[in-house]
């Protein structure tokens, strides 16, 4: 077996290509589409350009025309990130956008589904139950800002010690 530094080297050949890492994302208002590119940005500088990314961007707006709605959802058919960014809106064509995409991936196909969910907004609670939910229900990774799990019987873990440290029940999906 041998070692190499460069990771496109273990990545694909001629014969195989690299396969695309697919994201799509949903966004309410332009700054939340702004972090969710930055986010893309960030994750493509990791890989060193050695894999393609395909980002298909569509505001929540936008999916209330038919036509754009369905674009959408074949646009982001085999995407392996979803990126939701709400300012607080949970409008109905979204949560009907999310049940088609997940409803038509492949079984057991990888697939994170990250919450930019704007934190104290009316509906940040409820935004981020329908998609744990979601992600329980299709085996999907949930990654969340939101920890209304940690209520105000856990306000230690604001501390300066670590939440780890401070709190029984503390990780990424918590």
């Amino acid at each position: 077996m041998t070692s190499t530094s460069n990771p496109a080297a273990c990545m694909g050949t001629e014969e195989e290509p690299i396969p695309e890492f697919r994201i799509a994302i949903l966004y309410e208002t332009k700054a939340l589409g702004i972090a969710a590119m930055h986010l893309c940005e960030r994750l493509r500088s990791r890989f060193e350009q050695a894999l393609p990314f395909h980002v298909a961007v569509e505001s929540f707006q936008s999916l209330e025309l038919e036509e754009r709605f369905n674009h959408s959802l074949h646009a982001a058919a085999g995407s392996d990130m979803v990126m939701v960014g709400s300012a607080g809106g949970f409008p109905t064509v979204l949560r009907r956008w999310l049940i088609g995409f997940t409803s038509s991936r492949q079984p057991d196909a990888p697939v994170a589904l990250v919450d930019l969910t704007a934190q104290g907004t009316a509906n940040a609670a409820r935004i981020h139950r329908f998609l744990r939910e979601m992600a329980e229900t299709n085996r999907v990774d949930l990654f969340s800002r939101e920890l209304s799990r940690l209520s105000a019987s856990k306000a230690s873990c604001r501390s300066a010690r670590s939440p780890a440290q401070n709190c029984r029940h503390w990780g990424i999906n918590e």
